[in-house]
């Protein structure tokens, strides 16, 4: 397990990696941190995946504000997470909000790559 940082324009986004393998994108519901799911994660990482638990903004050690905190700035973190790590293939998984965040955000992505504005 280790803890992953990627600088935004105003903070940092927080993540917990677990495992290697294809990736899968942790999305925990607005109001729990990426801790609450490091259970899960150590199961879907048994099973030989790469889990990327991330802490929302607001929660756990993510400090980004900018922007607020409605889903257009969630899922803008989401794709941030797969142009910065160059994800590829990757399961976004969500619970509560995160589902929401994790349906915006591969609506977004999906748009980008039609466009071929860069994201894969």
């Amino acid at each position: 397990m280790r803890r992953l940082t990627l600088p935004r324009l105003d903070g940092e986004l927080s993540l917990v990696e677990l495992g290697q393998g294809p990736p899968v994108l942790a999305l925990p519901g607005i109001t729990c941190p990426a801790a609450t799911w490091l259970e899960l994660g150590r199961t879907i990482a048994s099973r030989e995946r790469r889990v990327l638990l991330l802490d929302q903004r607001g929660r756990g050690l993510t400090t980004v504000t900018e922007g607020g905190f409605g889903l257009s700035e969630l899922a803008g973190d989401v794709l941030a997470i797969l142009r910065d790590l160059d994800l590829r293939d990757v399961v976004l998984l969500g619970h509560s909000m995160g589902a929401l965040v994790a349906a915006r955000a591969a609506m977004a992505a999906m748009r980008l790559r039609w466009h071929g504005n860069g994201c894969r």
